[in-house]
């Protein structure tokens, strides 16, 4: 039988919210994002806005990089699970949310410029390392790009809701975004380095792997290499008598 510490550690990873209950509540709480959004964005920055551009907060910033990410990943991922996807999604929601109020109500634009892409970098940090322990380094090239879907969709969003109407240029654009592709490199450097340094000092060992195997609710993984069922060794004795016991 599984230990105890196993049971509760398959309760606390593998009961995540169903897909459609995520699905819900990632519309619900979009709108509530958008219009939150519109309403800081209304009173603390731009006065031209109009209420019809709650909806486009909500499509450009929450729903369709929403939807579209887990997507990608299911896609391009085979071993991800289309329901971790859009659960991963719903946490990058509330990220950016928090970081877009706290950027809307900072007190100049260049601190609050800066606070955007903080953002962006957090979500494209969140989306790798959480693909990376969920699948292992097998895709880690492929991860490393599908990290940077959403917060590249959403950047495109704010370009064409509020960027435009900033005036902000593209070489701004281009700085920044090369500050996210160098995340993205230091990330790709560690994890070799880790997978390095762990597969000089222990042979057949990968860290990541065994990561993804605990989440992905392997056996090989959750046993840690013992079996759940030890095999049942018998004896036999010979008495004078030639009796076997």
């Amino acid at each position: 039988m599984p230990t105890d510490n196993l049971e509760v550690f398959k309760k606390v990873i593998f009961h995540l919210p169903r897909l459609k209950f995520t699905t819900v509540l990632m519309f619900s709480l979009a709108l509530v994002y958008s219009s939150t959004t519109f309403y800081l964005a209304h009173t603390l920055l731009i006065d031209s806005l109009k209420p019809m551009s709650i909806f486009l907060f909500g499509l450009l910033f929450y729903l369709l990089p929403g939807i579209i990410s887990p997507e990608f990943k299911t896609s391009f991922l085979p071993e991800y699970p289309r329901r971790w996807g859009y659960f991963l999604s719903l946490v990058n929601q509330f990220i950016f949310f928090i970081f877009s109020g706290l950027a809307l109500a900072s007190t100049s634009f260049a601190f609050g410029w800066q606070i955007i892409w903080f953002g962006l970098i957090t979500l494209y940090v969140n989306n790798f390392f959480v693909l990376t322990l969920s699948v292992g380094p097998n895709y880690i090239r492929r991860i490393s790009m599908l990290s940077l879907v959403q917060p590249v969709m959403i950047l495109i969003g704010f370009h064409f809701v509020l960027g435009q109407f900033l005036q902000i240029s593209w070489i701004a654009y281009a700085i920044n975004f090369l500050v996210i592709l160098g995340a993205g490199l230091v990330l790709l450097l560690s994890v070799y380095f880790t997978e390095y340094l762990v597969g000089s000092n222990v042979t057949n060992i990968s860290i990541l792997n065994l990561a993804a195997g605990l989440l992905q609710n392997e056996q090989d993984s959750l046993d840690l290499g013992r079996s759940v069922r030890p095999d049942v060794q018998t004896l036999q004795i010979k008495n004078r008598s030639g009796v076997k016991n």
